[in-house]
């Protein structure tokens, strides 16, 4: 209208250029954004207009522009939206020149679990920090983010994981869910002498049973001595082993001459129960 009434008659009217036509986005829980559109003629001419947005969650700082350079800022708000939600609206920029519109599409993810300095993305990576720190990696299995982590990379695996999860909660039952999902190997226990012979036992003495586990895991023991003049150093005991091929070891000692005695060692582990048994002469 200003340029009819100027005398100036234009039959091709140049483009309104927008510094980005599409906003794609994946925000964590709570995460807001802020962002810049920028907007301008093909030609470096002075544009007016308004913009507006059809989504109540895409905000703008003002609706009105002029100039031959012009910047409206927009926000979106997340608040109270879960892992899982979008958020899908339109800019619409309504010039002088013509209308154009930026597509918002806002996809909103969980928050990012640190454990231990490790930040946890997916089930690989809470398996990885199982492999090195089984207490952190327990600390998050009993928490509802794992449940939603879960929820997303593995709903199948949903049911295993609340029949695991109900309270309490031991290092067992994680060791067991990943055994379930194909995450690890079952703890299998060796022993470096299975039996063992002592002849002419004349006074107190101390002997150390070593025993093997094949694969990382934490997990409890327990020893147990038929005779009552076997004493061992500890009686149970939880180790917390991330290598490949581990040690566990138990001390026990003769309080009493005897004259033939047999002890076993009953170890109680994930998925395995195995005696090993020394006999003293």
């Amino acid at each position: 209208m200003e340029q009819l009434l100027n005398g100036r008659f234009e039959y091709e009217v140049p483009h309104l250029l927008l510094s980005e036509t599409e906003v794609a986005l994946t925000l964590d829980e709570g995460q807001n954004f802020r962002g810049e559109l920028n907007i301008g003629a093909e030609d470096g001419r002075r544009v007016k207009g308004i913009v507006t947005t059809d989504h109540q969650r895409i905000v703008l700082a003002k609706n009105q522009f002029q100039g031959t350079a012009s910047t409206i800022e927009y926000g979106v708000d997340t608040s109270g939206l879960k892992a899982g939600d979008e958020i899908c609206g339109n800019i619409t920029v309504s010039s002088n020149l013509e209308e154009r519109c930026v597509r918002v599409h806002v996809s909103i993810a969980g928050k990012t679990m640190n454990i231990s300095g490790q930040e946890i993305h997916s089930l690989a990576d809470f398996v990885h920090l199982a492999s090195h720190d089984f207490g952190a990696a327990y600390r998050f299995f009993v928490k509802k983010e794992f449940a939603r982590l879960l929820q997303k990379e593995a709903p199948e695996q949903m049911a295993l994981y609340q029949g695991l999860s109900h309270k309490p909660v031991t290092f067992q039952h994680l060791e067991e869910f990943l055994v379930a999902l194909g995450q690890k190997e079952p703890v299998m226990l060796s022993a470096e002498q299975p039996e063992k012979t002592v002849l002419t036992v004349d006074q107190p003495r101390k002997e150390t049973l070593y025993l093997y586990k094949n694969t990382w895991a934490t997990s409890a023991w327990k020893s147990r001595c038929r005779e009552t003049f076997w004493k061992w150093k500890r009686k149970s005991s939880l180790q917390k082993i991330s290598s490949e091929a581990s040690t566990v070891w138990n001390t026990l000692s003769i309080r009493r001459k005897s004259g033939t005695a047999a002890i076993t060692a009953e170890l109680r582990c994930v998925r395995e129960n195995r005696s090993f048994a020394l006999n003293w002469k």
